[in-house]
Formats: structure tokens, C-alpha cells, sequence
């Protein structure tokens, strides 16, 4: 599986609604989408999370940390889960980084 499809495995299982590149015309590729817990966001996918960089900016209010987003959904979602696909896509980046 991809970091992008653990990513959106981990939000949908608990609970958040989530948008891929191309189901919402908020969310372009190397994103996904979530409704922003800051703004208010109802119907609206403005909350972005990088799917490379795991990092979270929403298209109304700005860039957030991704922590502070995680714990401003209180869906009781593990951040070490979100620390391991980190470390994961820094692996998967140092692979690539040092084969030239």
C-alpha cells in the first residue's frame, strides 16, 4: 500500500470523511482532503494534508501543523500512527535521494 492509501485507511477508520485528488474539486493531486475542524469547513474540503510531506493547510485559514490537526478532530486518532508513515516516507525519500 502507499503512504497516500494508509493515510486516508487511517482517517476513514476513525471517522473522518476523506476526498482523493479528483473527487472534490478542492483536492488536487499529491492531496488529500478533509473538512477543515478551524474553519468551519461543513461541505467543503478545504483542510489539505500533503500526502508526501504530511503536512496540513487549509485553503481558508492557512497551514496548521498536522498534530494540532489531528488533535483539533478529537477522533482519537494514534499520532504515532502518523509518526510512523513519517518515518516511512523518509525512508522511502532517503532510498530515492541516494541513488544518483
Amino acid at each position: 500500500m502507499s503512504i497516500e492509501d494508509d493515510l486516508v485507511a487511517l482517517f476513514e477508520s476513525h471517522g473522518v470523511d476523506v476526498k482523493r485528488a479528483g473527487a472534490d474539486k478542492h483536492v488536487r493531486k499529491g492531496w488529500i482532503g478533509i473538512l477543515c475542524p478551524y474553519c468551519g469547513d461543513t461541505t467543503a474540503y478545504h483542510m489539505g494534508i500533503n500526502v508526501h510531506f504530511l503536512s496540513a493547510h487549509c485553503w481558508r485559514c492557512g497551514g496548521h501543523p498536522l498534530y494540532e490537526v489531528v488533535k483539533a478532530l478529537d477522533r482519537g486518532l494514534p499520532w504515532a500512527a502518523f509518526k510512523d508513515l513519517r518515518e516511512r516516507r523518509e525512508r522511502v525519500s532517503t532510498k530515492f535521494d541516494n541513488t544518483s
